[in-house]
């Protein structure tokens, strides 16, 4: 095996086994009253990101705006989920596994519920309004 190719794998490994115990740990710290928390946190990043957009195209924003305010919606939610302490792919693969225990969580938590589906509401009524008039912007 070629000495550099050796080196690199050899470090890559090394790197891998420091960082498996952090993300076990994070990934131990996420329970369903968390992963809500970061998913309405999330939510209202995203919210904020549709109605800037949506501000944008009503006033005709030029291409490059707009791709500068998604860009900031999206490290805005991806701050959201740093914030929390997880990224969300480790929030996903956590409610992928604990799907149940999120549902009986936001049962026992209605208002928790209620954030969630109010923000994801306005999400969905906010994108409607920018997609046709997307339609129309050269």
């Amino acid at each position: 095996m070629n000495p550099r190719l050796r080196r690199e794998r050899l470090a890559l490994a090394v790197a891998a086994a420091l960082l498996a115990p952090a993300a076990m740990a994070q990934s131990a710290t996420v329970d369903p009253a968390r992963y809500v928390q970061c998913q309405i946190a999330a939510r209202q990043a995203t919210l904020r990101g549709v109605q800037e957009r949506g501000e944008l195209t009503a006033r005709q924003a030029a291409s490059d705006q707009l791709r500068a305010s998604d860009e900031r919606a999206r490290s805005a939610v991806d701050a959201a989920f740093a914030g929390c302490g997880h990224t969300a792919s480790a929030l996903g693969a956590y409610a992928h596994r604990h799907a149940a225990e999120i549902e009986a969580w936001l049962q026992a938590h209605p208002e928790q519920q209620q954030a969630l589906d109010g923000l994801r509401a306005q999400i969905e009524a906010q994108a409607s309004q920018v997609r046709p008039a997307t339609s129309t912007v050269n």
